[in-house]
C-alpha cells in the first residue's frame, strides 16, 4: 500500500481484508493488539478510542507533513499572501479557524494526504486528542463555521508570572510552583531536574 502511496485506510477495510485470510484471520481482539503493537512499534498511528479508531495511517510522516503545514517557521510559510495571513494571525494570537485550517490543508503538498472530507475530521480529532489543537470549551456547542482551535505550540510570548504574587490566585487556583535558589543546588542538578 505504501508504494502506491495509500497513506490512510477505514479500520473497516482492513477488517474486511482481515476475513478474507479465512481460518487464519485474527479476531477483533486480536487485531486491535496488532495495530497497537505496530503503532507502539512506530510502524502505523492507530488509537483504540471511540471517536479516533476508524482510520489506520500507514505512513505517520504523512501526519508530521499534515502539521508542518500550520506549525512551522516563518521562514517555510507558503508564498501565498492569504496563507501568511492565516499563519501569522495564528502565531500573534495562538488561535486558528477551522476554516483557515482546512485553507492551509488546500495546498497540494498536503491535500495529497487528506484523501476525504471525513480524515480531515479525523486528523483534526487527532491533533486534538495530542494537544496540538485546542477545542476552547466555550466553542462546544457552536456550529462548524465558529469553530476555532487555541494552538498552545505557536505561542512566542512567555506568560508573566505577576499572578502568582496576587493574593486572590492562591484562593481560585491549584497550582504547584517550584523557585529554585541558585545557590542552593549546583548547576548539574538543575539540569538533572528539567531533564526528568
Amino acid at each position: 500500500m505504501k508504494k502506491d502511496k495509500i497513506n490512510v485506510i477505514l479500520k473497516t477495510h482492513l477488517a474486511e481484508a482481515n476475513t478474507m485470510n479465512g481460518e487464519l484471520a485474527l479476531s477483533d481482539k486480536q487485531l486491535d493488539d496488532f495495530l497497537l503493537t505496530q503503532h507502539a512499534l512506530g510502524k502505523l498511528m492507530y488509537f483504540n478510542q471511540p471517536e479516533l479508531n476508524s482510520f489506520i495511517i500507514l505512513y505517520p510522516p504523512a501526519l508530521v507533513n499534515i502539521l508542518k503545514s500550520f506549525v512551522t517557521d516563518e521562514m517555510f510559510w507558503p508564498e501565498d499572501e492569504t496563507l501568511k495571513d492565516i499563519l501569522r494571525k495564528m502565531t500573534d494570537t495562538g488561535i486558528i479557524k477551522k476554516r483557515d485550517l482546512l485553507k492551509l490543508w488546500q495546498q497540494k503538498q498536503v491535500n495529497q494526504y487528506l484523501s476525504c472530507d471525513e480524515f480531515k475530521e479525523y486528523v483534526i480529532q487527532v491533533l486534538v486528542h495530542l494537544d496540538i489543537l485546542v477545542l476552547p470549551k466555550r466553542n462546544l456547542g457552536k456550529t462548524d463555521a465558529d469553530d476555532y482551535f487555541l494552538v498552545p505550540c505557536t505561542a512566542k510570548n512567555k506568560m508573566p508570572m505577576s499572578f502568582l504574587e496576587d493574593k486572590s490566585f492562591a484562593k481560585r487556583t491549584i497550582t504547584l510552583v517550584y523557585k529554585l535558589r541558585k545557590d542552593l543546588f549546583r548547576l548539574h542538578l538543575h539540569l538533572n531536574l528539567l531533564v526528568q
